[in-house]
C-alpha cells in the first residue's frame, strides 16, 4: 500500500483497512519522500501502515509546539506594550495637604524659603534668597561661607608701601578702606621737576638731568639785566622779568618775592606785621603792637598823647609847659619810621625859638639829604639856610635818613641799612606816611606837606611825587608830598652818560640798567605814560661855572635843565602856580634858595 502525498501535507489513515473510507485507494507505490535516511523499517508483525503514521505524528507535534513557544512569546511582547501604555497605579501621598516646611540655604546672605504641601505633594519653595555675585561688601553673598573672595582690590586694614625710593622721592604707604579700595599714598616724598647740573635727582628717575647745551652763537639772554639768563656764563635766572630776583641776589625781608631763586620767599625774615622791625623772630625784638608801625620798643616816645609808643609800659608825661610855648615837641632827634637800619628822622618846632602860639596846624617840610645816593644822612644845621628861614617863618622841619646804597667793586647786594630802588626813595616815603599818621601829635597839617629834596633827595621827591603811592586799605596814608620843591634832582635817568655808577639800581654801572628800570625812576616816565596826578612843583637848577660838559649828574647838557622846565610845565593843579629856576652861575646859597621857596609856597597858600 502507498499513501498519496498532495502538497505539502500528509494525510495518514489509522487504519489497516480501507473498505470503510472510498475515497482513499491503495496502490502498491514507492513513497515519494524519505522520513529518515534509512529505509523505513517495518516490524515483522503488526500493521505497518500504523507504525508508519505514527512516526509522522511526532513530527508534526514539534512543529506544533514550536507555534505555540512563538505564539506565546508574541502575546508576551504585546502585553509588555500594553502595560507599557497604561497609567502608573495611584501612589501613597507624601505629605498630608496643608502642611508646611522650611526649603532652599540658610547661609552667608542667603536665606531659607517656606514649602506647602498642595494635595499630598510639596509645592514650590517661595521667600527664599538665593546665592548671587559675590561683592567687596563685607558679605557673603554666594553663600560658600567664605566673606567677598575674589570680589576686592584689598582687604580693608591692609596697609602696602606706595612711590618711590630713587633720588629725592621717598617711599609713602596706602591704607586699604573700608570699601576693599587702596586709599591714597601718604607721608611720601613725590618727584618734582629736575633741576638739570645740580647732581639731585627730583624727579627720581634715578639719574640728574643733564643740561642742554647752550644755543650757539646766541651769546647771553638777559632779559632783566641781573647777569643771569638763557646761555650767560652766570647761570639760568629763575625770572628774567625782574632785577631784584636772581641766584646771586640776596633775599629781601618783606617784598613777597624768591629774591634768590631758592623757591622760597622772605626766608629767614622776621614776622612783622607793621614793618617796624620788631615782631615774633625778629632781631630787633618782639613788639608789643605789631599792627601799629609808630608803636615799637625802638620808637620815640611822644608825652601825653595817651599812647605808649615804646613799649615802656605806658604814656610819658609832658613837663609842664612854659608861658608862651607852642604845642608839640620843640626837637626831637632820631624818630624811627620804619624800623629798619637807617630808617629815622629828625624833627625840629618852628616856634621853639620865639615861643609864638600858632592859630592853626604848622605846614611841615620833609628835607631828603644829598650825596649820590651813597652818603649822607638827616644831621642839619637848624640855624643856617635855608632851614633858618623855613623855622622862621613857620614851617616844621623834619629831615629824613634814608639806607644808602652798597658801594664796592664788584658791587655787593644790599647789607643791613643798605637800599636800592625803588626802595631808597620809599624810605622817604614811609617818613611821609609816619608824619602824616600823627599829624595830631606833632601839631602839623597832613595836608601841607611839602616834599624838598637836594640831588639825589630831590629825585626821591621826584618819583615819589608822580609814581605810584605807598598807601594801602590797612595804612590809609598818602606817601605823595602835596608840593615838590626840586633842587637839581633827576628827572629822566636815561639822559645820563652811560658811564655814571648804577649801584641806585644795584648795578655796577648805569649802562648796566634795563631800559624798564630806568624809566620806573623817571618821574617824566610817570607823567607822560602813567597819567600821573597834578602836584604844585617848583624846580631850581643852579650849576657851578666852569664845570667840564657832560661829566656830572648835574651838568646843564646833559639835558636836566630842558627836563625840569619841562617838569614844571607838564602840569599844573587849578589855583596853583609852577616855577622853574636856573642859574648858571656859582650857584645859589641857602638864603638865596629860602628867598626863592618861602615866597612860591605862601603863593599857593601855604
Amino acid at each position: 500500500m502507498r499513501l498519496r502525498q498532495e502538497g505539502t501535507t500528509a494525510m495518514a489513515i489509522a487504519s489497516a483497512t480501507t473498505s470503510e473510507n472510498p475515497s482513499w485507494r491503495e496502490e502498491a507505490v514507492e513513497p515519494r519522500h524519505s522520513w529518515s535516511n534509512a529505509p523505513f523499517p517495518y516490524p515483522a508483525s503488526g500493521n505497518a501502515v500504523s507504525a508508519h503514521l505514527c512516526s509522522h505524528g511526532q513530527i508534526e507535534s514539534v512543529f506544533l509546539l514550536i507555534a505555540g513557544v512563538a505564539l506565546l512569546f508574541v502575546v508576551v511582547i504585546a502585553g509588555l506594550v500594553w502595560m507599557a501604555e497604561l497609567p502608573p497605579p495611584d501612589q501613597e501621598p507624601v505629605c498630608i495637604s496643608g502642611a508646611i516646611r522650611a526649603c532652599g540655604l540658610e547661609e552667608g546672605s542667603c536665606a531659607a524659603g517656606v514649602q506647602t504641601c498642595l494635595e499630598g505633594t510639596w509645592g514650590a519653595c517661595e521667600g527664599e534668597i538665593l546665592p548671587g555675585q559675590e561683592a567687596c561688601n563685607g558679605l557673603d553673598d554666594d553663600c560658600d561661607t567664605e566673606v567677598d573672595e575674589g570680589a576686592c582690590g584689598c582687604m580693608p586694614g591692609d596697609v602696602k608701601p606706595c612711590g618711590s625710593n630713587i633720588g629725592s622721592c621717598n617711599e609713602g604707604q596706602q591704607l586699604c578702606d573700608s570699601s576693599g579700595i587702596w586709599g591714597e599714598c601718604v607721608s611720601a616724598v613725590q618727584p618734582s621737576p629736575d633741576l638739570c647740573g645740580d647732581s639731585v635727582d627730583q624727579d627720581c628717575d634715578g639719574q640728574d638731568a643733564i643740561c642742554p647745551a647752550p644755543p650757539i652763537d646766541q651769546g647771553c639772554q638777559d632779559l632783566d639785566g641781573d647777569g643771569f639768563g638763557s646761555s650767560c656764563p652766570a647761570g639760568a635766572d629763575c625770572d628774567d622779568s625782574s632785577p631784584l630776583i636772581s641766584p646771586a641776589t640776596a633775599e629781601l625781608c618783606g617784598d613777597v618775592l624768591d629774591n634768590d631763586c631758592d623757591l622760597a620767599v622772605d626766608e629767614g625774615c622776621c614776622q612783622d606785621a607793621d614793618s617796624d622791625g620788631y615782631g615774633p623772630s625778629c632781631s630787633l625784638g618782639a613788639d608789643c603792637n605789631d599792627t601799629d608801625a609808630t608803636v615799637s620798643p625802638g620808637a620815640a616816645e611822644v608825652c601825653g598823647d595817651g599812647i605808649d609808643q615804646d613799649c615802656s609800659g605806658g604814656d610819658l608825661e609832658c613837663p609842664a609847659a612854659e608861658s608862651g610855648n607852642s604845642p608839640g615837641p620843640a626837637a626831637l632827634s632820631d624818630v624811627s619810621y620804619g624800623g629798619e637800619t637807617n630808617q629815622v628822622f629828625d624833627w625840629y618846632n618852628p616856634f621853639y625859638e620865639e615861643g609864638i602860639t600858632p592859630v592853626e596846624p604848622w605846614p611841615v617840610i620833609v628835607y631828603s639829604h644829598g650825596g649820590s645816593f651813597i652818603t649822607g644822612n638827616e644831621t642839619i644845621d637848624p640855624e643856617s639856610s635855608p632851614f633858618k628861614e623855613f623855622l622862621q617863618n613857620g614851617y616844621a622841619v623834619v629831615s629824613v635818613r634814608y639806607r644808602l646804597a652798597p658801594v664796592g667793586n664788584p658791587l655787593p647786594p644790599p647789607g643791613p641799612g643798605q637800599a636800592i630802588f625803588p626802595d631808597q626813595p620809599q624810605d622817604v616815603g614811609k617818613a611821609i606816611q609816619f608824619i602824616r599818621a600823627n599829624a595830631e601829635t606833632y601839631y602839623v597839617n597832613p595836608a601841607h606837606v611839602i616834599g624838598y629834596g637836594e640831588s639825589a633827595g630831590a629825585t626821591h621827591m621826584n618819583y615819589l611825587s608822580f609814581g605810584p603811592d605807598l598807601s594801602t586799605p590797612s595804612f590809609p596814608y598818602s606817601s605823595r608830598p602835596d608840593f615838590l620843591v626840586n633842587q637839581h634832582g633827576a628827572t629822566q635817568w636815561n639822559l645820563f652818560a652811560t658811564y655814571l655808577p648804577g649801584n641806585y639800581f644795584g648795578y655796577p654801572t648805569l649802562a648796566d640798567v634795563p631800559s624798564a628800570t630806568i624809566d620806573a625812576a623817571s618821574a617824566t616816565y610817570w607823567i607822560n605814560n602813567q597819567d600821573a596826578a597834578a602836584i604844585p612843583t617848583l624846580s631850581i637848577y643852579t650849576q657851578t661855572k666852569g664845570t667840564p660838559p657832560l661829566t656830572l649828574a648835574h651838568d646843564a647838557l646833559s639835558g636836566e635843565v630842558l627836563q625840569n622846565a619841562l617838569l614844571v610845565n607838564a602840569s599844573v593843579p587849578l589855583g596853583y602856580q609852577n616855577e622853574f629856576h636856573y642859574d648858571l652861575g656859582l650857584g645859589l646859597p641857602g638864603a638865596e634858595i629860602a628867598a626863592i621857596i618861602v615866597p612860591w609856597l605862601e603863593a599857593n597858600g601855604v
